[in-house]
């Protein structure tokens, strides 16, 4: 009887260990599908997890960036920490990215890679981050990339504060002949994000729903899209573009001043009327040829004057238009001073550098594009959402009253890309915008587009929009323009240092570099009284001193 029932109780251990074992096994299994660490099970593959700084100052020892904007934060209060650790990482710029340290990998094994995110948005606006695993053989040479989705990253507010920071999960197989990883977490906007207990393990197949396609080429993963691009017909190797922010006084003229603008101190109000005259100048040069421009061009553009006094967007006071955030701005006029407060109320005939809408029916007639420089020239990095939303429905609503359809491509006034935030992307991309220039130059963790790489490329997060590069022609970079026959146009310096490019030779250059082919297709701009620039593979006027009179 005794030794019937230490079988019994046997048994019964017997099975409650391989229950237990079970749901050991389990439990491992579910957590390593989320990529959750299992104690003694699971060891961290992660180089310096616990980001122990280096000696780099202010980043953890064997992690890098791709810009400035990436650094420890943490401790005494400074940001955001999520594990009590006093150290986690800040990651700021659309064009920047966090990259790991070199993490050893088995070909064919299953790796995830684990963090928590949060943004502090000084716009108000959630973000989304997403992973991209970058696979080396042992040589380090690439062998592709996987990326997963855009993931969500929650915004912390003082008066709402999130119950957790976003789980933020990627997971993929390493690629024959792989021996390192490295991963890289890449922004979709210029909002702050803090990024806090990473983590690298080998994972089961039970893994998170990510992308496991085989990994992209470089020149795929690398950020250019795959579509192909079909060669030029005809066998031409290029086309030439040219494009201009066209403005009225109620643009950039009255609002700020360019600080790399050589003529910022010439008469704002000559310089209206120089914009208003660069029109027919530039119909003139280009109708000869058959060539179609794309005129940028603000709000008060469409119109034949303001005698019933409306008050486009409320006639908004801009907080932002403040001279200790940006050196556009003098003084703190603007900070309280509504927008739109030097509107004359007139017409085009008794203000005719205030209201160019007798133009818009010649730029039709002539089958001119007509693309947005926004209603009212504001700061798009530090505009509100709202305040992108009422400038781009008061674009539209004012073109479409002189039959000009919705923007499709939009030009920052100012370069003013940087600071963009996911919301503000989106409200581009809810207005239809599908193309984006005058992006911000210098400062690489903002960076869109690159003059050095001329292709359009998308804007991470949102992919339907592309990003195109420009940049400002002068003498220097004249040898880099391959033909040069643009680009070697006679060029002198007129009054008031304005570098002026007269017509007659330009016309010359033109039909030099259309090999006397009329159907060469290039939009051209006066702008602001800047070197000329170029815009991908073309040559790009933007300025007035391009519309010198003849």
């Amino acid at each position: 009887m005794i030794g019937r029932q230490r079988t019994i109780l046997a048994i019964a251990a017997l099975i409650i260990a391989l229950l237990g074992v079970a749901g050991l096994v389990l439990v491992t299994q579910n957590r390593q599908a989320r990529c959750a660490a299992v104690p003694f099970l699971t060891p961290e593959l992660l180089p310096n997890a616990a980001l122990l700084p280096g000696e780099q100052p202010g980043m953890p020892a064997g992690w890098s960036a791709a810009a400035p904007g990436v650094e420890l934060q943490g401790s005494e209060g400074k940001g955001f920490d999520y594990n009590n650790d006093g150290r986690a990482l800040q990651l700021i710029g659309i064009g920047n990215f966090v990259q790991t340290p070199p993490i050893a990998v088995r070909p064919g094994a299953s790796y995830c890679f684990a963090s928590r995110a949060l943004t502090d948005s000084a716009k108000r606006s959630a973000t989304r981050l997403r992973l991209s695993f970058d696979w080396r053989d042992g040589q380090n040479q690439p062998l592709g990339k996987n990326m997963t989705d855009w993931q969500h990253v929650v915004r912390w507010q003082p008066e709402a504060q999130p119950d957790d920071w976003s789980a933020i999960v990627g997971a993929f197989d390493a690629p024959a002949g792989a021996a390192t990883l490295l991963v890289q977490i890449q922004p979709a906007s210029d909002d702050r994000v803090y990024l806090d207990a990473m983590h690298v393990l080998r994972t089961s197949d039970d893994r998170p729903p990510t992308t496991n396609a085989q990994p992209l080429p470089q020149s795929v993963a690398g950020g250019r899209s795959s579509v192909v691009i079909q060669p030029w017909p005809n066998g031409y190797r290029a086309a030439t573009s040219f494009s201009f922010d066209w403005e009225t006084a109620m643009g950039g003229l009255i609002h700020s001043r360019s600080v790399d603008d050589p003529n910022a101190s010439v008469d704002w109000q000559l310089r209206a009327m120089r914009m208003r005259q660069g029109v027919t100048t530039t119909l003139d040069l280009f109708r000869p040829y058959g060539i179609r421009a794309t005129y940028y061009a603000n709000g008060y553009n469409f119109l034949l004057g303001n005698t019933e006094r409306r008050q486009f967007m409320n006639n908004p006071t801009f907080a932002w238009a403040d001279h200790t955030k940006s050196k556009k701005w003098p003084n703190d006029a603007w900070t309280s001073m509504p927008w739109f407060a030097n509107d004359p109320y007139g017409t085009v005939d008794s203000d005719p550098i205030w209201y160019f809408g007798d133009l818009i029916p010649v730029l039709l007639k002539a089958r001119q594009d007509i693309q947005s420089h926004t209603f009212s020239h504001l700061d798009g990095g530090l505009a509100t959402q709202q305040e992108w939303l009422a400038d781009l429905q008061t674009w539209r609503t004012v073109a479409s009253e002189r039959g000009v359809p919705p923007a499709r491509s939009l030009a920052f006034p100012w370069s003013s890309s940087a600071g963009m935030s996911y919301a503000d992307w989106d409200a581009l991309l809810a207005a239809g915008i599908t193309s984006i220039t005058r992006t911000k130059p210098g400062q690489p963790q903002y960076a869109l587009a690159s003059p050095a790489d001329p292709h359009c490329r998308p804007i991470p997060g949102h992919e339907r929009i592309l990003a195109c590069p420009d940049f400002y022609l002068h003498s220097q970079a004249v040898g880099a323009y391959r033909g040069g026959h643009i680009a070697r146009a006679d060029r002198r310096v007129g009054p008031g240092g304005e570098l002026c490019c007269p017509t007659a030779r330009l016309r010359r250059a033109l039909g030099r570099a259309a090999g006397g082919d009329r159907r060469l297709a290039a939009s051209y701009q006066p702008g602001k009284n800047q070197e000329p620039r170029t815009k991908n593979h073309a040559a790009r006027c933007r300025t007035e001193l391009c519309c010198c009179q003849r």
